[in-house]
């Protein structure tokens, strides 16, 4: 609203000087846009829509019948000088400069780089900033080009213009600053998006948020958009519009656009949490906005990692050539605390870390190798686990000395899945000779040889105590 009463006010300054007599004026006045970085790749132009014409009672007119019909249209007056004196209501002059913005016969700047341009002599200039890289939209701006009466001869004032934008960028973050996590962890998102600024005259003005999510649910209540930041941000009376079959959300935000671009450039906020539940040991999240009269932009996806840890039950070997893979060996997989973890079972002897550990059902506590020795387990956080042997492979006994593994990523924030590798070996039971062999003759006569001793010295005993 300031911007355009700033307008507002250049125009009427002009208009103020129109009763006037009109003096021959130096040529070659400049305009020039400011508050544009060297690096912000726009392209500028200008348009000529009141010109100096002597032959009327002001001294000044539209350029064309065109130009006339669109002040007319937008300020609801017939006389021409009634409409310019009328200027000052900013939303019916945002409308004239953005119908005035979309005629044709723009003129390219003489010094684009520069932001500055000759134009040809007194007058209301029409000009605009197009971004050729569709990071900022620019407001239409009014530039007067008028007399200095103060010098004698009077001379042309030149124009400067301090050019408001809306920035089209579109960031997430999360909560989770590493990037890693764990199934059943809720994390937090937040989406920092500007108020476009969009062509007042446009119909079903539009600006929306979508969101997508893989890898985690959304919490759907919890979803809070704010305008503004800090202690002076309000937050909104709007409602996300859910899609389960896609995974994701859609936030109209369509009433922050007035004719009068009030909102522009202001930011938007939006939080939401989300709980992780990945199988495939990603999380990712991605947002786009949609928007009237320019191409939709996204976010970066800001993703999430998960860790998995392969274990592998060997005999006890000594030589390579004596390994020996186990199937059938069962743990408990405890975490730091030494909680016994809960998953679901994926088959082929993967296991996902459930989302709920409270459940009792749909869920095992053991996890047990397969035919090549090995099981994973999935959906973990950095840190250190242990394998509790609770179950032995056919053959073998139960290790008492449990195996760990240590789940870190590299650097300061996870960019993949995290992995570790452990093991644990176990004693082969010893075999009990097989009946009617060798070995159960050696029993036997032992224990028959034992049994005669044992007779011999009782009825030597006997005899003994008989004298």
């Amino acid at each position: 609203m300031k911007s355009f009463k700033k307008v507002s006010a250049m125009v009427v300054s002009l208009l103020m000087a129109l009763a006037m007599v009109v003096p021959v004026a130096a040529a070659n006045p400049t305009i020039t846009v400011k508050n544009i970085a060297t690096d912000e790749n726009v392209t500028l132009s200008y348009l000529k829509v009141v010109k100096q014409d002597k032959t009327t009672k002001t001294g000044w007119a539209f350029v064309s019948d065109e130009v006339t019909k669109i002040f007319k249209e937008e300020y609801k007056k017939n006389d021409a000088q009634a409409i310019l004196a009328s200027l000052a209501n900013s939303a019916a002059h945002s409308k004239a400069l953005a119908r005035l913005g979309n005629l044709n016969g723009f003129t390219e700047f003489t010094d684009n780089a520069g932001r500055k341009t000759e134009v040809d002599g007194a007058g209301l200039y029409v000009v605009k900033v197009v971004d050729n890289s569709n990071k900022y939209t620019y407001n239409v701006m009014a530039a007067p080009i008028n007399f200095e009466y103060a010098n004698n001869p009077a001379t042309l004032k030149n124009a400067e213009l301090a050019v408001k934008r809306s920035e089209t960028k579109l960031t997430k973050t999360v909560n989770d600053t590493d990037g890693a996590v764990h199934n059943g962890q809720t994390v937090t998102y937040t989406i920092n998006v500007k108020v476009p600024s969009i062509d007042p005259t446009a119909t079903n003005k539009l600006f929306k948020v979508t969101d997508k999510l893989t890898g985690a649910e959304y919490q759907k209540n919890t979803v809070v958009a704010k305008l503004g930041l800090g202690n002076n941000a309000t937050t909104l009376d709007v409602t996300p519009t859910f899609d389960d079959a896609t995974n994701s959300f859609e936030l109209d935000l369509s009433s922050l656009i007035d004719d009068t671009n009030s909102n522009a450039g202001k930011d938007v906020t939006i939080t939401y949490d989300v709980l992780v539940t990945s199988e495939n040991d990603k999380v990712t999240n991605t947002a786009n906005v949609s928007r009237t009269g320019s191409e939709n932009y996204s976010s970066d996806s800001v993703d999430l990692y998960e860790g998995a840890i392969t274990l592998t039950k060997t005999n006890a070997y000594e030589k390579e050539s004596d390994k020996k893979l186990l199937a059938g060996a069962g743990f408990n997989v405890l975490d730091k605390d030494r909680n016994v973890l809960k998953f679901v079972d994926k088959g082929n002897n993967t296991y996902v870390l459930a989302k709920d550990q409270t459940v009792t059902t749909g869920v095992v506590t053991e996890v047990v190798t397969g035919a090549n020795g090995q099981l994973v387990v999935k959906g973990l956080d950095k840190g250190e686990y242990q394998f509790k042997e609770v179950t032995a492979p056919d053959g073998y006994s139960i290790n008492e000395t449990n195996s760990s593994a240590t789940l870190t990523i590299t650097g300061d924030k996870a960019t993949a899945e995290f992995t570790a590798d452990t093991d644990m070996r176990d004693t082969e039971v010893g075999a009990l000779p097989e009946t009617g062999g060798i070995g159960t003759t050696i029993f036997t006569v032992g224990g028959c040889a034992i049994m005669v001793a044992a007779a011999a010295l009782f009825f030597m005993n006997k005899k003994k105590h008989e004298k």
